[in-house]
């Protein structure tokens, strides 16, 4: 981008308010989101697509609305700029950056310069200096400074990251230039300088240290002291920790009168301790595994392993070795896992795996258009969704959970590797995701390699699908057990290959062929005496964790209550500390082997046995600080995007904050149900409900309906009761309606038509009216009264006539329990051709099906046939496996009476199938309900 403007030009600065000028005047727009999408374009740098702009700032919009509003705002925002510098083509939106200046450009490229001139020489040059002050003078404050827009979750934690990146910049920049002119004898100016960095960052002890020492050198030493104070306030009020030893030090030196002259140059804090790497370590003893492991990633079509085991036996130590295999071979490796805590956060570790996915790629294949609407829910803004995806609905579940499965797949290709370990943490949609994959293992036919630990007791759900596998051919159970004495022996051996006979003895025996019990045995041996310590595993960690410094410590007490793979400004935020002091104690963590830095600038803990000792050994007090403080980073960050909805819950419920914890449980829910997680919904709403949600009724009711469709009928009858007990107009008749559901689902036909009737008497809403009238004739049919089921059909058309419309159901109701058979099928068609050109495809799927109960009725069996056919083709598309596997029961039911045994039991293999993969919970509801039309 230019670094000057001329008259005309387009300017843009973004470092403080919002200011964006075209030939010097303000740009006139009739829209925030204008202004918004012009910045992310100049910021980012890059074009973008239609839909990853629409997805970015209208999400709450459906995917044609979001496209419209993009439009208007695209034709508004080419109108203000005159036509120029914002090109628009069919597909995708850029900014012709060349012609624009860019203030956080124009910094950038000043910073760069420094740099540059940094690398040949060490000394700062005066054009250097003039370089950063430049550089500074060009924040005017926080990035996008008080810019907000409504409804636009993703690009408010799109401004949020580039303003902490923003911010670590500024602070670096004023960092060197108050050395600068230090280094000048201008300490006035660096004590200036260095208050405004104090000021960015309060909590950065680095900051504090340079302005202490820069206050010495102009003078003012009682001012340092002050300083010192006021930073060991600020650590106890917002932290609950001391400042660093290096800090206090400092303190002690200028009581002392013992701070160097200037030029002061600034070196990295640290701790002054060593820690000594691990020793390096190969995979020992697993070579029948791993020649398994290979056979079948090398095999075709959709193969399954399962590595299982106790803690520490080397279970990822395999799946690692698989991994780095495959990458050798150029193959695609998505690799995630779940973490203790997150049960409740619905198909966390499937998204983490899409991202993983992704992040293989520079440029991705393109995805199916409805398989990236579906896998947007769980990574929102993927490219090439087209928009938002479609709201929940009875098809919903298979066709998303097919759509995330076929966009894995698409990443993955023929031969990729699927990694996802720690799978005893996995919650329950994740584990029917992962059983969809499993079966349809021809569809998807890259490798699958699930990882659990040894069940307590019992077996993890996923065992007996596995097992079929195992037995066809196309799947292993890899149990790994302890490693024989002597691949314990090699283990420690190629550890230390100077280890004592008697001394690598004793740690084989201490070890108990656990590998990771014997690598860290090996670091407890003493350095004097050569002798091993009686100890046990979390025993080990700890003493693992000697010589760690009071800043590496504090890093891992922030990282252990994440509890899951963490970033380092997630640990930033917890633990209070700068960006250079927590990339330093990640830094001494990593090098000790305490913590491993993954590919995707994630950290996590080498082993979760660490994991757990470090969070285990934290006070009540200090857990609940560091909670605090993470959940309200998480609020800056995710506070309006309900897909983080259900972490920001945990961390505030364990802070102690129960009011925010409720509402945030309430939000988590409705995201899980969104994305068809039916008991991490539940959890949430359960969670929301015990922590003192208000809205009672409305939890209540969204709980009952969740335990409709799992088919756990008596439990959502007392959800619905109780949310009754509270409720009152249109939700108490809503209420009813539910009741009337679910009494219908248990073949209770007079209670639920006395539901349906109380709800008819309280409901003013056309479609809910409407639906309990239809509901309403089905229970009258159910219980063998047509007469009243044509009277709440004959309720049905009037209210339809009333508002003008001819509802396509209610048509098709009158021509099922028509009496004249004729006339009956020329009213179904009639609401099929109506249902058609609504295009609604549940109302079509009910005509379909009625059509051929009626041509059964007649004796008409291949007419019936044809109709399911075609029932069957449009359920596919739709996506509900309740209602297929229903339309087979019954064509077997045509082909049994037509004598076609055969095809008869070809149609229940098929149903038996579906059923079996949609699991038990409704699925005689499911037969009733479409079996009757």
């Amino acid at each position: 981008m230019k670094r000057g403007v001329t008259t005309d030009g387009l300017a843009i600065r973004v470092l403080g308010d919002v200011d964006i000028r075209v030939g010097g005047r303000p740009i006139e727009v009739d829209t925030r989101k204008a202004l918004a999408l012009l910045t992310y374009l100049a910021v980012s740098g890059t074009s973008a697509s239609r839909d990853t702009l629409t997805a970015l700032l209208w999400s709450d919009l459906d995917s044609n609305r979001g496209r419209g509003a993009l439009r208007r705002t695209l034709s508004v925002l080419r109108k203000a700029l005159g036509n120029r510098w914002l090109a628009v083509d069919s597909d995708r939106v850029r900014l012709e950056t060349d012609a624009v200046y860019l203030d956080l450009e124009d910094a950038r490229r000043l910073e760069e310069t420094v740099e540059a001139h940094h690398e040949q020489s060490s000394e700062l040059c005066l054009e250097c200096l003039r370089c950063l002050e430049r550089a500074a003078s060009l924040y005017r404050g926080e990035f996008m400074a008080g810019f907000y827009v409504r409804d636009a979750p993703e690009f408010e934690s799109w401004q949020l990251h580039e303003a902490d990146r923003v911010r670590r910049r500024h602070t670096s920049v004023l960092a060197r230039l108050a050395d600068a002119v230090a280094a000048r004898g201008d300490f006035a100016r660096s004590v200036d300088i260095a208050r405004q960095r104090v000021a960015v960052t309060p909590l950065d002890e680095a900051a504090h240290r340079q302005l202490m020492t820069a206050l010495v050198w102009a003078g003012d030493r009682a001012a340092a002291l002050r300083q010192y104070k006021d930073l060991v306030r600020v650590l106890d009020e917002e932290l609950g920790v001391p400042p660093l030893p290096e800090t206090s030090a400092l303190e002690e030196r200028i009581l002392l009168d013992d701070i160097p002259e200037p030029p002061f140059v600034a070196s990295s804090p640290s701790s002054g301790r060593q820690t000594e790497p691990p020793p390096p370590s190969d995979l020992v003893g697993r070579e029948k595994e791993i020649a398994t492991l290979k056979r079948l990633a090398e095999g075709e079509g959709g193969r399954v392993a399962v590595i299982v085991g106790p803690p520490g036996i080397g279970k990822s130590r395999l799946a690692r070795e698989i991994a780095e295999w495959a990458r050798a071979r150029s193959l695609i490796v998505a690799e995630s896992r779940a973490y203790e805590g997150e049960e409740r956060l619905g198909l966390v570790v499937i998204g983490e795996a899409l991202r993983a996915a992704l992040d293989e790629w520079d440029s991705p294949p393109p995805l199916d258009p409805v398989a990236a609407a579906e896998a947007s829910r769980l990574v929102p803004g993927l490219e090439g969704a087209g928009g938002q995806p479609p709201p929940p609905d009875p098809g919903g579940q298979t066709r998303f959970v097919d759509g995330v499965c076929r966009a894995l797949s698409t990443l993955l290709g023929e031969n990729g590797l699927l990694i996802l370990d720690d799978l005893q943490w996995a919650d329950e949609a994740s584990n029917d995701l992962i059983a969809y994959l499993i079966r349809r293992g021809d569809r998807f036919p890259f490798f699958r390699l699930l990882i659990w630990r040894t069940p307590p007791s019992g077996r993890h759900p996923l065992t007996a699908l596995v097992e079929q596998q195992v037995a066809s051919g196309r799947g292993a159970m890899i149990e790994l057990g302890p490693l024989p004495p002597e691949d314990a022996e090699r283990l420690a051996r190629s550890s230390r290959p100077d280890l004592p006979a008697d001394v690598a003895a004793q740690v084989v025996e201490e070890g108990e062929g656990n590998p990771f019990l014997t690598l860290h045995l090996l670091q407890t041996i003493d350095p004097d005496t050569g002798l091993l310590p009686a100890t046990r595993q979390s025993e080990t960690a700890e003493i693992r964790l000697r010589g760690v410094s009071d800043l590496g410590r504090q890093i891992l007490a922030a990282a252990s209550i994440i509890g899951r793979a963490f970033d380092p400004f997630d640990v930033r935020a917890a633990s209070g500390r700068s960006d250079e002091e927590t990339a330093l104690g990640l830094e001494e963590l990593v090098a000790a082997g305490i913590v491993t830095e993954r590919g995707d600038g994630m950290f996590d803990f080498s082993h979760d046995i660490v994991r757990q000792h470090v969070r285990d050994s934290l006070t009540a007090v200090r857990r609940r600080l560091l909670h605090d403080r993470l959940a309200d980073h998480l609020l800056r960050l995710h506070g309006s995007n309900d897909a983080h909805a259900g972490r920001v819950a945990h961390h505030l419920e364990e802070a102690g904050r129960l009011e925010e914890a409720a509402r945030f449980h309430a939000r988590a829910g409705d995201h899980a149900r969104s994305v068809y997680a039916h008991q991490e919904a539940l959890a949430h709403y359960e969670a929301a409900l015990a922590l003192g949600y208000p809205d009672v009724v409305t939890v209540q009711m969204a709980i009952g309906d969740l335990q409709t469709l799992i088919g756990d009928y008596t439990a959502a009858l007392d959800s619905y009761r109780t949310a009754a007990a509270r409720a009152d107009g249109e939700d108490l008749a809503l209420l009813e309606h539910r009741l009337g559901v679910v009494n219908a689902r248990l073949g209770r036909w007079d209670m639920a038509i006395h539901h349906y009737r109380t709800a008819a008497e309280g409901l003013t809403d056309f479609d809910d009216l409407l639906a309990t009238y239809v509901d309403w004739a089905r229970a009258a049919r159910g219980s063998g009264d047509d007469a009243g089921a044509r009277q709440a059909v004959a309720e049905a058309a009037k209210l339809a006539e009333a508002s003008g419309g001819q509802p396509p159901i209610v048509a098709i109701m009158e021509g099922l329990l028509s009496e004249d058979p004729d006339a009956g099928e020329a009213r179904a068609l009639e609401g099929l051709e109506l249902a058609r050109a609504a295009g609604d495809p549940m109302a079509q799927l009910a005509g379909l099906t009625t059509l051929a109960q009626l041509a059964r009725r007649r004796g008409d069996h291949p007419t019936a046939l044809e109709r399911i056919d075609a029932a069957l083709r449009l359920v596919s598309q739709i996506g509900d496996r309740h209602r297929e596997a229903a339309l087979h029961d019954l064509a077997a039911d045509l082909h049994h009476e037509m004598g076609d045994e055969d095809k008869a039991m070809e149609q229940l293999r098929q149903a038996a199938a579906l059923f079996a993969e949609v699991g038990t919970g409704d699925l005689e509801p499911a037969i009733w309900k479409i079996t009757p039309w």
